[in-house]
């Protein structure tokens, strides 16, 4: 076995350690904006101490001409399905299940981003051209609050509907908005690594954030959850058990019941058109139930199918 002393590298070993920018979420400084420079000054919340001695930890395993360590301290990672614990995962889940999407607080915080693609370009360009400092804060040009994130996602992905929830609430706590800590950070990173790697000319994948970058970012949550729709049609005589069996089915894979019945009751309500069918019913009096035209209820059947519930789910 070669030991240590006898292999030979032209360059040194550039070790590289992918942490959070949640390790700064406790620095105190003056300045508007937080600079990766001052590294040495973050100080991190109890949750995040571990995370940061680490980071010390790899960043103390530096061996001149050996060693080179690097952290890297991307911003809440967004993409290719989320990031189930320090992710949007909770708000995406939330759309999807057509349920008002959480935000936390007053919705103005405003959360440091990267998508995880331009993560790995960053990680790969560090280890090609490792930087002078051996620290670097990884975020996108992102400019989006929680709030109009949460809307968004909410409008393209759900219903639209949204919901305030405090961040002391019993939603918040149980985990069901996410991140509290993540979702509620209200300080903005000053880049100069990001910076250096435009000027050389690295494109973006999606450089102004999730917002503009919505549709992209739905179609990977539903790919890579492997969110496929289901739809049933069930069938049969009166009598035969299909309201029970819809209703049981419903419940367990949580789909929306589409009954024509109820589509007959809720066009009845319509004013002008229940004229039009008293007016009908009056001189048919034998008529035990008034006709609706085929065409009406498959417009309506039709119109319930793209709805989000039904499209999602």
């Amino acid at each position: 076995m070669a030991k240590d002393e006898d292999i030979e590298r032209e360059e040194p070993l550039c070790l590289v350690g992918i942490s959070t920018y949640m390790t700064w979420n406790k620095t105190r400084t003056n300045a508007a904006m937080l600079d990766e420079m001052l590294y040495t000054r973050r100080s991190a919340s109890p949750k995040y101490k571990t995370t940061k001695a680490l980071e010390t930890l790899l960043l103390n395993s530096a061996v001149k001409d050996i060693v080179e360590p690097v952290v890297i301290a991307p911003g809440a990672v967004y993409g290719m399905g989320e990031d189930t614990k320090e992710g949007f995962f909770q708000l995406f889940k939330t759309a999807w299940m057509c349920k008002p999407v959480r935000v936390l607080g007053d919705g103005k915080t405003m959360i440091p981003t990267i998508h995880v693609a331009d993560l790995a370009q960053v990680v790969f360009h560090v280890q090609a051209e490792p930087p002078e400092k051996p620290y670097i804060v990884a975020v996108d040009r992102s400019k989006v609050t929680l709030g109009q994130l949460g809307a968004a996602l909410s409008s393209v992905l759900g219903t639209g509907e949204t919901k305030s929830a405090p961040g002391d609430s019993l939603e918040a706590l149980s985990g069901q908005c996410g991140n509290v800590e993540m979702l509620l950070w209200k300080r903005r990173f000053k880049s100069g690594y990001i910076t250096e790697l435009e000027e050389k000319g690295m494109e973006w994948e999606c450089k102004s954030g999730p917002v503009e970058n919505l549709e992209r970012l739905c179609k990977e949550f539903i790919s890579v959850n492997n969110l496929r729709p289901l739809k049933l049609f069930i069938h049969g005589r009166p009598g035969s058990g299909k309201s029970y069996f819809a209703k049981k089915l419903a419940k367990l894979y949580y789909l929306k019941i589409v009954d024509l019945k109820a589509i007959r009751t809720e066009l009845m309500k319509n004013e002008e058109f229940a004229k039009k069918e008293e007016a009908k019913a009056k001189k048919k009096v034998k008529r035990k139930e008034k006709a609706i035209p085929v065409e009406l209820i498959t417009t309506a059947v039709k119109a319930i199918l793209r709805s989000p519930e039904c499209r999602n789910q």
